[in-house]
């Protein structure tokens, strides 16, 4: 629901059971029984069926409206990822381009865009960048976008 609920589950292989376990004991202990209590009667009435229901129309929205800014205002030097599940959409830079400058340009206008290539393991790490759109209109979505692209050369 959010996140200073503290609420969450994993699927993990069998074999990893207990270590994840031991690194959640380690770092919080437990989770309180009131807020577990308080999801599952909101899970049970229906409640989080409905608020699924309307932030997927919600997020896809956001998610629309982002890429069609992205693919309208569009810059040569930036290919999208994939973009159908989740909250951010990844847009790769061209080769030769490197993420850490270009995040520093957003930063300073405060656009909140991440760098990719910390998020590769190994030597081969692609340059970048992590949209989020989760937590903007879609009219603020296409303002980001008009001020990333010239940002892009």
């Amino acid at each position: 629901m959010f996140p200073s609920l503290r609420l969450a589950f994993l699927v993990v292989p069998q074999r990893l059971v207990e270590p994840f376990t031991a690194a959640r004991t380690s770092t919080e202990g437990h989770t309180p029984t009131l807020p577990q209590a308080a999801m599952a009667d909101f899970m049970d009435s229906g409640h989080y069926v409905t608020h699924l229901r309307h932030m997927r129309q919600v997020y896809s929205e956001r998610r629309d409206a982002l890429l069609d800014a992205l693919r309208r205002e569009g810059n040569p030097r930036l290919r999208l990822g994939a973009a159908e599940a989740g909250m951010h959409v990844t847009a790769f830079l061209a080769s030769g381009d490197e993420d850490l400058a270009l995040v520093e340009r957003t930063d300073a206008r405060r656009l909140g865009a991440r760098r990719l290539s910390p998020l590769y393991l190994g030597r081969k790490r692609e340059q970048g960048l992590v949209l989020g759109f989760s937590g903007a209109s879609p009219a603020g979505l296409r303002a980001a976008v008009r001020e990333l692209v010239p940002l892009l050369s």
